[in-house]
């Protein structure tokens, strides 16, 4: 088995086993310790990205330049303030340093398009199986505390809040599906795509998080911004296509929910402008805990305070409710300083411009769009839940970093390369005409 094939396999199948990272009791324990599958694979592939760069032997591009600066960046940063923390902790600080080196064993992988192409595949199915679960549990009473139970919690109870973070598991299968349902060429797929967009975006209003509600929109509204087709046929079509997933949401919610569930659903969509603490409404104590996380800041803005101590900075009254700042951004720049925090956008800004630019160039890419709209919706989410901590989050991450380098390095090569790929049987004559 060659390194390619290899590489190809490990990053397939890490793309289809992670939902063991969603579901708590689908994990693997090793020396007393629970971790998901999806975590052991990417520690495989670490050798393996090593291997495949001395093979591909390719000249250092900018792009990877950024890729591997990015990710030294925010994973040294993490280890620095480690000499400096009052409460170092040291385990939390390798998982941080092991989720981010995700996106560069990705983009060093040197898998093609097509790889990446069937490892969203394999996240899509993982996607749905996880839906299927939430759906499970829900509508059985099966999974989670009583007190939290809402669409898509999976009873995880380290967390307050994990009902808010598991939205972004329906979320990814949103945004991968409504791509597919637009952009894909395969008429089933199409179809395919807008039922599970219907059950996916169902699923996100169902789960109450207001968060993923607002970044759900956001990666909608996006989608106008990402260029136009050209062929009249397949815009009426794609808007039809979009019509029928809001309508089809609409009527699913109406249609399946529970009793009193749509009325619940619209008094929680009102407490988004709200300030009042009523009806389990954390917008006050957000307030505070931001306000916090601004004061440490402002304390401790070149290095951070560390990883996992921002927790004991926050004010008294927040601290028994939250043990984060509920925000991505202000997490980063407390914890683990300025320096982290340009790392995290160097990674995120430079697969943003990269899709941007594919987006352009490929108008019917489905692949591209189902990113793009990923990282609009997970730019937005950032804003209300703390993903750094997510294997998922960096998974996907990945993927994008991955793809995005994959298409980079096609657009370099003489199109006579591509074709004698597609077409390995061409006669030997061509093939040394190329050298």
């Amino acid at each position: 088995m060659g390194s390619r094939t290899l590489a190809t396999v490990l990053v397939a199948t890490l793309y289809l086993t992670l939902g063991t990272y969603a579901v708590p009791h689908l994990r693997v324990t090793l020396a007393g310790e629970e971790f998901p599958v999806m975590v052991i694979l990417a520690a495989l592939l670490v050798p393996v990205a090593v291997l495949r760069t001395q093979e591909c032997r390719q000249t250092s591009s900018r792009d990877q330049k950024l890729v591997l600066a990015g990710a030294a960046l925010y994973s040294l940063a993490s280890l620095a303030v480690l000499a400096v923390s009052e409460v170092p902790n040291l385990p939390l600080t390798a998982k941080y340093m092991v989720m981010a080196s995700f996106p560069a064993i990705a983009h060093f992988c040197y898998l093609r398009r097509s790889d990446w192409i069937r490892a969203m595949w394999m996240l899509g199915v993982t996607s749905a199986a996880v839906l299927v679960l939430g759906a499970y549990g829900f509508f059985t009473g099966a999974l989670g505390d009583p007190i939290e139970h809402r669409f898509g919690y999976f009873g995880v109870t380290y967390m307050t809040s994990t009902r808010n973070s598991d939205a972004l598991y329906f979320m990814t299968l949103f945004c991968i599906s409504f791509a597919a349902a637009r952009c894909n060429r395969s008429k089933l797929a199409r179809n395919v795509g807008a039922v599970l967009a219907i059950c996916a975006g169902a699923a996100i209003v169902a789960s109450f998080s207001r968060g993923a509600w607002i970044a759900t929109g956001a990666a909608l509204c996006s989608v106008p911004l990402m260029g136009r087709s050209d062929n009249p046929k397949r815009v009426r079509r794609s808007l039809a296509t979009v019509v029928i997933i809001l309508v089809g949401i609409f009527v699913s919610l109406v249609e399946f929910a529970p009793e009193g569930e749509t009325a619940a659903i619209a008094q929680r969509f009102q407490t988004i402008w709200q300030d009042s603490s009523e009806q389990g409404n954390s917008n006050p104590a957000r307030l505070v805990i931001i306000s916090g996380a601004a004061d440490v800041i402002a304390k401790s803005w070149g290095l951070g305070v560390g990883v996992g101590n921002l927790r004991f900075s926050l004010p008294a009254e927040t601290g028994q409710y939250f043990n984060h700042a509920e925000n991505t951004y202000l997490q980063a720049l407390a914890e683990q300083g300025l320096l982290g925090f340009l790392g995290l956008i160097i990674l995120s800004s430079y697969t943003i411009k990269r899709l941007v630019i594919l987006k352009r160039q490929h108008t019917t890419d489905w692949l591209t769009e189902a990113l793009l709209m990923w990282f609009v919706a997970i730019a937005v989410f950032q804003l209300f839940n703390n993903v750094l901590d997510n294997s998922w989050y960096w998974a996907v991450f990945a993927l994008g970093v991955g793809y995005a380098g994959a298409r980079e390095r096609e657009s370099r090569q003489p199109r006579i390369v591509l074709l004698l790929r597609s077409a390995p049987s061409l006669s030997p004559h061509i093939v040394a005409h190329t050298r």
